[in-house]
């Protein structure tokens, strides 16, 4: 089994496990390839667990502020804190420790 594309012929074959489910079952139906997941944050997971929520209401145009899926992962400090460790680590926020305040990389005071 093969698609095609153009003049090229890509085949996709079944993983080792797959392969006996397959002679087992005697189906020979496409099998998704068995991975790892990837390594995921603890606080980034917390989402997986919200609930069925609108991001735009039905009949309505989108507003950040009534938005059901904001208001929720806003309410999770665990991601509140993923945000911030992220935005941390990656060097968008910046620690003045004069101030003891913590500022974008990018802000520029117009009081200066």
């Amino acid at each position: 089994m093969g698609l095609s594309f153009a003049r090229h012929t890509i085949f996709l074959l079944p993983t080792i496990g797959a392969r006996k489910k397959i002679k087992k079952e005697g189906n020979a139906k496409m099998v998704r390839k068995n991975r790892k997941p990837k390594n995921r944050n603890a606080k980034l997971m917390t989402a997986a667990n919200m609930p069925p929520l609108y991001h735009t209401l039905p009949s309505e145009e989108f507003n950040r502020g009534k938005s059901e899926v904001l208001k929720w992962l806003a309410e999770r400090p665990a991601l509140i804190e993923y945000v911030y460790d992220q935005a941390k680590n990656k060097g968008e926020i910046i620690y003045d420790a004069t101030t003891g305040k913590w500022q974008g990389v990018y802000w520029e005071d117009d009081d200066e």
